[in-house]
């Protein structure tokens, strides 16, 4: 979402509901990758509802866009790209418990959208992979912004990562065998840097058996403190923080 518009990215992942009828099992064991027909970017006017512009790119799948903004005559749509969507088989369970193969990562990738149409154009942004991503969304959602926080994967997601936008320089924070959830970001009350405030991420001490709640320096991923859990909490990927 941009401050005018709406955009919708279709990725070339198609499921035949029919087939889903047929053959039966789960809506992503029915899904077909068709890279020639590549991925489509649809704008429209998000307070008219009305179609502005549709662009076609690359092939490319996606779970978690970053932002977007409106710059002159296009939009900037900056997401965290796949190549294809096999990281979804990758995550089955009985994948992840045989540990031969870590999912794909994915990674910071940014795409002009011309508002007349026509093609879209992509760069990465970072060589970092990079998922679950934060901003400082009260203030930069739909509108140009600098920073971006995720989670940063080797084998899993083990590491808290901070890319800036504009240099592609990152920041790093990762302990040995803890796993970090998506990192919240918790302005300062009163500050006007956009990094000015802390990352709330769950982790999981893997060689405790526990997690904790870390809290990290949002300019520097300095670790600030930690809440110890006397337990293990699941994986939910996703917070929020209410003051």
């Amino acid at each position: 979402m941009t401050e005018h518009h709406l955009v919708l990215v279709a990725w070339p992942a198609v499921v035949d509901p029919l087939r889903m009828i047929r053959k039966g099992g789960s809506f992503m064991h029915n899904m077909s990758w068709k890279p020639e027909r590549g991925t489509t970017f649809h704008v429209v006017d998000r307070h008219s509802g009305e179609h502005v512009a549709t662009g076609e790119g690359e092939a490319f799948f996606c779970f978690h866009h970053i932002n977007a903004y409106e710059r002159g005559d296009e939009v900037v749509v900056d997401l965290c790209a796949y190549e294809d969507p096999s990281v979804i088989r990758a995550l089955e369970l009985s994948k992840l418990r045989a540990g031969t193969t870590p999912p794909p990562h994915s990674y910071p990738t940014r795409y002009r959208v011309p508002l007349s149409g026509g093609p879209v154009t992509g760069e990465r942004l970072s060589d970092e992979p990079l998922e679950l991503p934060r901003i400082d969304y009260g203030r930069r959602n739909g509108r140009p912004y600098r920073y971006v926080y995720g989670a940063g994967s080797g084998d899993w997601l083990d590491r808290v990562v901070k890319l800036d936008v504009q240099s592609g320089e990152t920041l790093r924070w990762e302990q040995e065998g803890c796993y970090p959830g998506e990192p919240v970001f918790v302005r300062r009350v009163g500050a006007d840097a956009e990094d000015d405030g802390v990352l709330l991420s769950l982790v999981l001490d893997a060689e405790k058996g526990r997690s904790f709640l870390a809290v990290l320096d949002a300019g520097t991923l300095e670790e600030l403190a930690r809440a110890e859990a006397p337990h293990a909490i699941p994986f939910g990927f996703h917070g929020q923080f209410f003051r």
